[in-house]
């Protein structure tokens, strides 16, 4: 018989922590977009930091500190749905971290022993939680259906999760890939799959617009294939690192990077399938 994927008692921990998260998050969302953009920036602030000590485990305050500021200029950029200057801001930090390095490099401030890794380290983990982190908040923005087109994101991210969880746990007994994810499995994303297109037919008959039934539909399938994609994707940087998660300070939910690392990965997709659909 296979051997239970959690134990018991952390099975439980990990649904309680997620539902008051979950719970966190759908308060802030109901409240206004201003808190639920600070909210979210905050987790992806820290999920920065998570995925930098990641790729890198030794980084520079300096550099660190730039792509934590870029980071946040992203997330503005996506707040005031300013989408076209983010290609620009990304390019200005990537000249800045260069030439300040090789500066201080050269003025003995720091060492050069690291400095390709440091820099490399430093320009994904902005880029990837920026610049996605980004098209979170520039869905939101979007006038008339920002918030109704955010709320059906983010239960269907949550609830795939939690529904992929809860299967694998309960039933799962293919794992997809043991490398990479140990508790990950066919079951459970079955199961995710088909709690993220119920997310969408009924959004598609309670949100119009900017949905109908068709296209919420289609949603909700996008939705269940890229959710455990973007899950893997993040668990196989987690693996390469030698980590099982990207930190401990949320409990049996890991870090921050954990928690949105499935809406990071959906968000570009929906954002650009909404605009052809609602602009």
């Amino acid at each position: 018989m296979t051997e239970p994927l959690l134990a018991p008692r952390n099975a439980r921990m990990h649904v309680a922590f997620g539902l008051a998260l979950g719970v966190v998050a759908l308060v802030v969302l109901l409240v206004g977009r201003t808190p639920v953009s600070v909210f979210f920036a905050i987790l992806c602030f820290v999920a920065y930091f998570d995925l930098r000590r990641l790729l890198a485990p030794h980084p520079h305050r300096f550099t660190l500190a730039i792509g934590g500021l870029a980071v946040l200029g992203l997330l503005w950029c996506g707040y005031a749905g300013r989408l076209q200057l983010m290609p620009s801001l990304a390019a200005g930090v990537v000249l800045l971290l260069l030439v300040a390095r090789v500066l201080l490099n050269e003025a003995g401030a720091l060492p050069a022993a690291g400095m390709t890794s440091d820099l490399a380290a430093t320009v994904a983990s902005f880029a990837i939680v920026g610049a996605l982190g980004a098209h979170v908040l520039l869905i939101r923005s979007v006038p008339r259906v920002g918030f109704k087109a955010l709320l059906m994101l983010g239960l269907g991210v949550f609830l795939n999760e939690a529904a992929s969880f809860g299967v694998g746990r309960l039933r799962g007994r293919h794992r997809i890939a043991a490398n990479i994810s140990a508790t990950k499995t066919w079951e459970g994303v079955v199961a995710g799959f088909v709690v993220s297109v119920i997310v969408g037919l009924v959004a598609g008959v309670a949100m119009k617009p900017p949905f109908d039934v068709a296209s919420g539909f289609a949603f909700g399938v996008g939705i269940g294939v890229l959710t455990p994609v973007g899950d893997l994707t993040f668990s196989a940087i987690k693996r390469s690192a030698g980590a099982k998660d990207s930190g401990t300070y949320l409990g049996p939910l890991g870090g921050a990077l954990d928690v949105i690392d499935g809406l990071l990965f959906v968000a570009p997709a929906f954002y650009w399938a909404l605009r052809t659909i609602s602009m």
